[in-house]
């Protein structure tokens, strides 16, 4: 298995937060797609474009996958971006031997 991890901002570009039922339903989309996953505490994101520096509140999720579902993985999360209107999304494709003991 592999796992991925990606990070939910917590509020829109102009610092709207968005409502609790939209994270919760993202989460739950991811669970019930990949048949769970791990929802880290707050934190703070910092990155560049250009001259612009962004900083976001968000949460990252870990989410375990086999091989195959690698390119479903990427779908979702971009297909998180639009829904939350960010302009690019983080993912970390992690190799590792991961046992549901």
């Amino acid at each position: 298995m592999k796992r991925f991890m990606t990070y939910l901002p917590l509020a829109d570009n102009d610092g709207n937060d968005f409502p609790q039922s939209v994270i919760d339903g993202i989460i739950e989309d991811l669970y019930s797609t990949f048949g769970g996953c791990t929802v880290g505490s707050v934190g703070t994101g910092y990155w560049k474009d250009g001259e612009t520096l962004y900083v976001d509140k968000n949460i990252s999720v870990s989410v375990a996958i086999d091989a195959d579902s690698v390119e479903l993985a990427k779908t979702k999360v971009v297909a998180i971006g639009k829904l939350l209107g960010q302009e690019a999304m983080y993912f970390e494709l992690i190799h590792s031997d991961i046992e549901i003991l």
